[in-house]
C-alpha cells in the first residue's frame, strides 16, 4: 500500500467515525416512535400488557441486528433513506404550508443527505466488525 492509499484510507475511516452516531440516532428515534405507539396502544400485533419501554429497546436492537445483515442492510438502509425524504416532504407540505416546488426540492436533498449518511454508517459497522 501507498501512503496515499493509506492516508485515503484513514481519512475516510475517520469520517466513518464522525458519522455514527448521527446513524445510530436514526435507530433511536425509530425506537423512541415505537415507545410512543406502543404506549398509546397504536400497534396492535404486540400485546398492550408489554412494556412500551421494552418495545422500544427492542426495535432499537432490531434496527442494529439489520443493519450488520449485509443483504438486508441495503434494503432496509434504503427504506429508512425514501422514509426521511417522504417526511421531509409531508413536513413541508402540511407545516410549512409552501410551494410544491419548494416541498419537491426538499423532499430530493433530504434522501441524498440521508444516503450518504447512512452508506457511511453502514461503511462504519463493517470496519467495526
Amino acid at each position: 500500500m501507498s501512503e496515499d492509499e493509506i492516508r485515503r484510507a484513514n481519512t475516510q475511516s475517520t469520517f466513518d467515525s464522525e458519522y455514527s452516531g448521527a446513524y445510530i440516532a436514526q435507530f433511536v428515534i425509530i425506537g423512541l416512535i415505537a415507545w410512543y405507539y406502543q404506549d398509546g396502544g397504536y400497534i396492535t400485533f404486540i400485546p398492550n400488557d408489554w412494556s412500551s419501554v421494552m418495545v422500544g429497546i427492542i426495535t432499537v436492537i432490531l434496527c442494529m441486528v439489520l443493519s450488520v445483515i449485509p443483504i438486508v442492510s441495503n434494503i432496509f438502509l434504503t427504506l429508512l433513506t425514501f422514509s426521511w425524504g417522504y417526511i421531509a416532504f409531508l413536513t413541508c407540505s402540511e407545516t410549512f404550508d409552501t410551494s410544491s416546488g419548494t416541498s419537491w426540492a426538499i423532499a430530493t436533498l433530504v434522501p441524498l443527505s440521508a444516503g450518504g449518511l447512512n452508506m457511511s454508517g453502514m461503511q462504519w459497522s463493517k470496519d467495526i466488525n
